[in-house]
Order: C-alpha cells, then sequence, then structure tokens
C-alpha cells in the first residue's frame, strides 16, 4: 500500500512538495475548462496514475503514456474528486497513488499490465496484482513500479479526443493540447523515467519530439502491428501499436516484443 510517510516529510515540515508548482499550473489549467460541457463533470486532472514513491525508488521506472484519461474514471468512484483533495497537494498525490490499490479501470489498463509484468514492472503492489506472466515471489525484490500518465491532457473529455469535432470542441482540444503537453513533459522531467512505453495511435509518437525508428517485427506477427523507438529525456521510448485499447500484440508474442525493444 502507498505510505504517506515521504509525504509527511514534505508537508509537515511546511517544504513545499517538488511537483508543487506544477500541481498549480495543472490546476489553473483545470479551472480555465472545468465548465466547458465537454469537460467531464465532477472530476479532477490525473497528473499521474499510480504509486509516485513506490515508482521513485525502483531500480528501473517505467511509464506508461496514452491521450487523456477516460470519461470511465469518473463513471465510478475511483478517486477522491472533492475540491478540498484537488487543492490539497499532499491528499492530491495520495488518491493518485492509490489509484491501482482499490478500484482500477481494470480493462484497459491491463492490457498495459501484461506488458510490464514481462519486463519486470507493475502496476499494481504485490497484494493487489493480477498474475499475467506468473511472477515468483524471489522476484519481488527486483519488481519495478510503473505510472501511467497521459500526453495531451490531465483532464478527460466526455467523448473520445477523436469524436470531439465541432468548432467549439476543436478549440477546447487544441487549447487542452497545448497546456496539457507542456504539462506532460514538466512531469517527464521531474520523474525521469528509463522506459517509456506508449501505445495507441501512430500520431501519438508526434508528441514526442525525437528521431523515430521503426523496429523490424518476425514474420509471423500481424502485418499490421508496428513497433518504434526513439530517445527523449534521457529515456528510451517506444511506440506499440494499439487500437481502442493499449497494445495490439497477442499475449503470446509479449517476450519476443521486449526481446526487440532490449536490443535497442
Amino acid at each position: 500500500m502507498f505510505s504517506l510517510d515521504r509525504l509527511r516529510t514534505f508537508f509537515g515540515s511546511k517544504q513545499k512538495h517538488p511537483l508543487s508548482n506544477l500541481l498549480d499550473e495543472m490546476r489553473g489549467h483545470f479551472k480555465d475548462h472545468q465548465n466547458n460541457k465537454a469537460v467531464v463533470q465532477k472530476s479532477i486532472p490525473i497528473l499521474f496514475f499510480g504509486d509516485l514513491d513506490a515508482y521513485r525508488h525502483s531500480k528501473k521506472r517505467i511509464i506508461t503514456v496514452a491521450l487523456n484519461p477516460s470519461d470511465k474514471e469518473f463513471s465510478e468512484a475511483r478517486f477522491d474528486v472533492s475540491p478540498s483533495t484537488l487543492s490539497d497537494d499532499s491528499q492530491y498525490i495520495k488518491t493518485l497513488s492509490e489509484y491501482f490499490e482499490s478500484n482500477p479501470y481494470r480493462f484497459w489498463f491491463n492490457h498495459f499490465e501484461k506488458l510490464l509484468q514481462t519486463i519486470g514492472a507493475s502496476y499494481y503492489s504485490r497484494n493487489s496484482r493480477p498474475n499475467f506472466a506468473a511472477i515468483t515471489p524471489d522476484a519481488e525484490t527486483g519488481f519495478n513500479r510503473a505510472l501511467h500518465t497521459d500526453v495531451c491532457s490531465p483532464i478527460a473529455t466526455s467523448l473520445t479526443w477523436s469524436k470531439l469535432k465541432s468548432k467549439e470542441e476543436t478549440l477546447l482540444k487544441q487549447e487542452l493540447q497545448r497546456a496539457g503537453t507542456k504539462i506532460w513533459r514538466d512531469l517527464i522531467e521531474y520523474l525521469d523515467p528509463d522506459i517509456i512505453l506508449i501505445s495507441g495511435g501512430k500520431y501519438l509518437c508526434d508528441f514526442i519530439p525525437g528521431s523515430w525508428t521503426d523496429l523490424t517485427l518476425p514474420k509471423d506477427f500481424d502485418p499490421s502491428h508496428q513497433l518504434r523507438f526513439c530517445e527523449f529525456a534521457n529515456a528510451k521510448v517506444f511506440w506499440l501499436s494499439g487500437k481502442n485499447v493499449p497494445i495490439s500484440f497477442k499475449d503470446t508474442q509479449l517476450r519476443r516484443v521486449w526481446g526487440l525493444m532490449e536490443e535497442v
């Protein structure tokens, strides 16, 4: 479970958390748009998903990336969305850090989780983790905790991104993307990941400044599946094709996919 000890070190001593300025920027951005009808009501912006403290203490830091939070994150009680939580740095980080220990959107996240476990990582703590890769107790000491982030916006929209098509919705997307991408890059600077895993439409690669290389997949893979690589912010970045949910590869192919990633 998520420990509050380190947060108390920051907040009990009146010392600002390293993310405080970024959280203020995110809150201001959310306030500007929270009453827009295309933004999910009774929601909060989600800077990241997962245990920040456990991630920071992992031997290998791995983050996953998609576009923006799903409206389904707020159709059930997955976050404390009270204004008092959003306004308090420690409580806000606490509710984000506890996400995978309570009621995560498993249907979506477990597509990433299967790949994470293949490479010795997980969103979940040992007691909450689904067992996709037959992790043995001996492997726990080297297990890495991953975080999920969204490159385009921390704000959930009531329709999926591609369905926001009216003039007003298009203007909203442009503003969310402009501010959200900056927020994400500043977050990455703080998180300092070793590996970034992106899955979704190929257009997501455009959000990552870098020179992308297409990696050759085995001939028995579906020809529509793709794997790309670049470097950004001292991290190895991999884009894996996905549609509607992350990772289009078969579960039985994930070890070979990771083998290709290890070679670069």
